[in-house]
């Protein structure tokens, strides 16, 4: 959806940001689409969380590297940090709901001050979030990083938490994903600076 003109993309994490959404795109005057998922999902944000239709929601500090996400995978996302935290790795999440326009500010900054940065979403790994993340970092502030998604071939069919398993989209994945990253990387835990 992304290659459209004019369009505004979405993939809301939660019914909290999927309800925020659908009133600013109630009297928005242009193309767009918002993708949900078919189920229900855990909770993300409390009610009454606010957004900014375009710019990427910090859902965890961190210094060390940086997951963006969207849709389904943010919740995971955030599960995956808390894991990671625990082993000592420091790790920003970012919901990047927003995929056209993208905030790119958002991106360059995790780049830059993180060193690292794994994309996770619950869409192809070709022509969705983490492309969008690989454009944006070649052109401004190339860094190590990897793309989680679903790769090219005839995917499995399930319910969500079942392939999320399946294709390491998942806390687990994410975790197992992140230490490869850094691990590729040489970033050692606290040494970016900014």
């Amino acid at each position: 959806m992304r290659a459209l003109p004019n369009i505004e993309v979405f993939a809301p994490s939660d019914s909290v940001q999927t309800e925020a959404l659908t009133k600013y795109l109630s009297t928005y005057h242009g193309p767009a689409y918002m993708r949900t998922g078919r189920g229900d999902v855990e909770a993300v944000y409390d009610e009454g969380e606010q957004f900014e239709p375009h710019r990427a929601k910090l859902v965890c500090e961190g210094s060390d590297m940086t997951i963006i996400a969207c849709g389904e995978t943010v919740w995971h996302a955030r599960q995956a940090a808390i894991h990671l935290k625990e082993s000592g790795v420091s790790a920003r999440v970012l919901d990047m709901f927003c995929l056209k326009p993208a905030d790119e500010r958002a991106v360059i900054a995790a780049a830059r001050e993180t060193g690292a940065i794994l994309t996770v979403e619950e869409h192809s790994i070709y022509g969705g979030l983490g492309e969008l993340v690989a454009g944006v970092t070649a052109r401004h502030a190339p860094v190590k990083m990897r793309m989680l998604g679903f790769p090219d071939e005839e995917y499995k069919v399930g319910k969500s938490d079942e392939l999320f398993e399946y294709y390491g989209l998942n806390a687990g994945g994410i975790v197992k994903a992140a230490i490869q990253l850094l691990r590729d990387a040489r970033v050692e835990p606290g040494t970016v600076s900014t």
